[in-house]
């Protein structure tokens, strides 16, 4: 999927098959109502806003019976990077995955949890002379 950057940049982001699958279904009803470019569109046929989507991630968060004080598209963000550290993936797939620039913005993200700490030093081997 090609996305628009800050500045007009392209960039080319990967989809899961899945995500694809859902998208060929999504796309065809889409394309009657649309009146934009858009991919997500609402039901009148016009782009989502900033603040339309914030509010459906609230509304999910309620249905699911989530704190929606701490829920956000930015927390969706948050929770992408950090699954992605869990599974094991390594920060410059992430850092390009989160479209940043610098690796240091990445690591704003990333925060690790005790049981991996526990783990790290857990698996760290120690030779008796």
């Amino acid at each position: 999927m090609l996305k628009l950057r800050k500045g007009g940049d392209v960039q080319t982001l990967p989809l899961s098959d899945g995500i694809v699958s859902f998208l060929r279904v999504y796309m065809k009803p889409r394309r009657r109502r649309a009146h934009c470019r858009a991919v997500f569109v609402s039901i009148r046929g016009w782009r989502l806003t900033q603040q339309s989507i914030g509010e459906m991630v609230k509304r999910c968060a309620t249905h699911a019976r989530l704190p929606t004080a701490r829920i956000s598209p930015h927390t969706l963000r948050h929770t992408f990077a950090t699954t992605l550290l869990t599974n094991g993936e390594n920060l410059q797939t992430i850092r390009v995955l989160m479209n940043h620039k610098s690796l240091s913005t990445t690591a704003r993200y990333l925060h690790t949890q005790d049981a991996q700490l526990s783990v790290a030093v857990n698996g760290i081997v120690l030779k008796a002379g």
